[in-house]
């Protein structure tokens, strides 16, 4: 969903993923002006950052649907990864090699991503989502933005979003306080 933000057209032959991290990281680094030129205006705002949460259980105990599922949350986590943290996280600049996405970076880039750092996470959590690394696997819900297979366990809103009180709730406050935020 971030990307959709970007307003990105991707044409046929273009390297999809070169532009959208580099989109990405132009939004970052815009965020991380934003919030410091907020500061400057009123040194008592409070400026943050927005989660679209959902844990991504794994569709089955399969090794590989659990590793699809941890996959998915960083990249669910990666944008509050770099404004809370004000560095790309270690598992972002290996996806970036693996993948052979060089950023193009400002010589003020880095620094302007650490210090200005979000004052707080705040999270929109409508539903979990089941993932596996088999494409044929289970049947996709109805009325996701993000794609998701039906966990069998959940029931269903009139949209198709599946209720789980559990999937942002407790491991949302989990995952901050893994944070260090309480």
């Amino acid at each position: 969903m971030p990307f959709m933000g970007a307003g990105i057209s991707i044409r046929e032959g273009e390297r999809e993923l070169q532009i959208k991290y580099q989109a990405a990281h132009n939004e970052l680094v815009a965020s991380a002006m934003a919030t410091k030129l907020a500061h400057e205006i009123n040194p008592n705002f409070q400026i943050g950052c927005m989660l679209a949460a959902g844990q991504f259980y794994p569709y089955t105990c399969n090794p590989a649907d659990v590793w699809d599922a941890l996959l998915k949350d960083r990249n669910n986590y990666f944008f509050i990864d770099v404004q809370s943290r004000g560095a790309y996280p270690s598992y972002a600049k290996r996806f970036l090699e693996r993948n052979g996405i060089v950023l193009e970076m400002g010589p003020e880039d880095e620094k302007i991503l650490k210090e200005n750092t979000v004052d707080f996470i705040a999270f929109s959590y409508y539903a979990s989502r089941l993932t596996s690394a088999d494409p044929n696997a289970g049947v996709s819900t109805g009325g996701n933005v993000i794609k998701s297979l039906r966990n069998p366990h959940l029931q269903a809103s009139e949209w198709g979003w599946q209720i789980d009180p559990l999937g942002g709730g407790r491991r949302g406050a989990d995952w901050l306080h893994s944070l260090g935020v309480d």
